[in-house]
């Protein structure tokens, strides 16, 4: 049997444009949303705020509603800060758990 490279680099191109388009989709997605709240996609805001809404765009685009509004939730935020600054994320844990259960 003679496999024809053409044949071959041809399949591979098909299957992978799919891909390829979607990620070049999400990533004008995510920089036009930057662009759209201010923030340079080259480089994030050095405050905390700011990267965290950066963070959102960056890696929420795509993700379920629900997950996005857990994340808007100031108490979060809050909880995401701190257990950021002591190296321990049992503190956004337990934040969100207790969000979850009120």
């Amino acid at each position: 049997m003679i496999i024809n490279p053409e044949q071959v680099i041809n399949a591979i191109i098909a299957l992978a444009n799919p891909l390829i388009k979607e990620k070049i989709q999400r990533n004008q997605t995510v920089i036009k949303l930057l662009q759209q709240f201010n923030l340079d996609p080259e480089h994030p805001p050095a405050d905390f705020s700011g990267v965290y809404a950066y963070t959102l765009v960056e890696y929420g685009v795509g993700k379920p509603k629900p997950f996005l509004e857990l994340f808007r939730q100031e108490a979060i935020k809050q909880a995401f800060c701190k257990a950021f600054d002591h190296n321990n994320p049992s503190i956004l844990l337990s934040e969100v758990d207790a969000w979850l259960d009120a």
